[in-house]
């Protein structure tokens, strides 16, 4: 919804999932509004008159985490069981990550091994994906091929992940613990 702060009303309503709101982000241009939900949908949204563009369709649980690539190009999602890079012009999944197909922490936290967060990469790495999975692990991949191409252990699960303007990727475990990782 977007309001008025002044008049204190409601301008615009962006109001088509059926379920909670879970995650959300603006297109680099901001011409372009994501949501993701427990629906297991991610909608596109005009963000000038709250039409709705496409609804992505593909997520077998609750999206945790949506975000545009750095160009608005893709979008990259993930609900437990998998990361996904989207075209989304064209509704289409280009890539699928499965948590499954990833080589787990040899240290396991005894939980069942799932996807809590995902990102884009800062700066010079921000074609980059990033997957926090939670079994301690901050997984980046190719967003193309899926391939790893780095991984941090922390002491414990990652709940909450953000990039900075240049090249930090900033995250934090259920320990209390913060981690900036600098990426070249």
């Amino acid at each position: 919804r977007v309001w008025d702060t002044r008049r204190r009303r409601e301008l615009l309503a962006f109001a088509d999932h059926d379920g909670i709101i879970v995650s959300v982000a603006w297109s680099p241009d901001d011409g372009v509004i994501i949501s993701a939900a427990a629906d297991q949908t991610i909608k596109i949204w005009n963000s000038r008159n709250g039409t709705l563009v496409r609804t992505l369709i593909g997520h077998t649980g609750i999206v945790l985490s949506c975000q545009f690539s750095l160009t608005g190009e893709y979008v990259l999602s993930n609900d437990e069981k998998s990361l996904k890079v989207w075209d989304w012009v064209n509704g289409r999944c280009v890539t699928n990550i499965d948590i499954e197909d990833v080589k787990p922490n040899p240290n396991p936290t005894g939980k069942k091994l799932a996807w809590t967060l995902s990102s884009y990469c800062p700066g010079c790495c921000g074609f980059l994906i990033v997957g926090v999975a939670n079994d301690k692990t901050v997984n980046i991949f190719h967003p193309f091929t899926g391939q790893e191409v780095l991984s941090f252990t922390c002491k414990a699960p990652v709940y909450c992940l953000a990039k900075g303007e240049e090249n930090n990727l900033i995250f934090g475990d259920a320990f209390g613990n913060i981690y900036i990782a600098h990426l070249q």
